[in-house]
């Protein structure tokens, strides 16, 4: 099982990555990449080719999630800020507008203390 996966992660070359992140960007093809619909089709696999794929796809994902970080490409979403203070340093300041909907992106600096 170990050298399977040592051979599908050798498939997924840097270039092979990018092109991967790229498609992700297109609404159209990440609609094809349904990862639920996947995840609920492996239950009904056995167990051994169950882990055997999960492995592989984990892998998969931790590769497309490095590179999109070395990228500058990956957006870790909506965080919580927590602390038992919070200052605001610097103001909002409006870094994008969607010409579609006019839902805009702002960005402040922000102290936080963790104690």
């Amino acid at each position: 099982a170990g050298t399977g996966l040592l051979a599908s992660a050798r498939l997924l070359s840097p270039s092979r990555v990018r092109a991967a992140l790229d498609l992700i960007g297109d609404a159209k093809e990440r609609e094809k990449l349904e990862v639920h619909r996947f995840l609920n089709r492996l239950l009904g696999l056995p167990f051994d080719a169950q882990q055997l794929l999960f492995d592989a796809f984990k892998t998969s994902l931790d590769l497309l999630i490095s590179t999109a970080k070395k990228d500058g490409k990956y957006d870790e979403g909506v965080a919580d800020i927590t602390g038992s203070s919070v200052q605001l340093l610097k103001m909002e300041k409006k870094l994008w507008q969607d010409p579609v909907t006019g839902a805009t992106a702002h960005a402040a600096l922000l102290q936080t203390d963790r104690g």
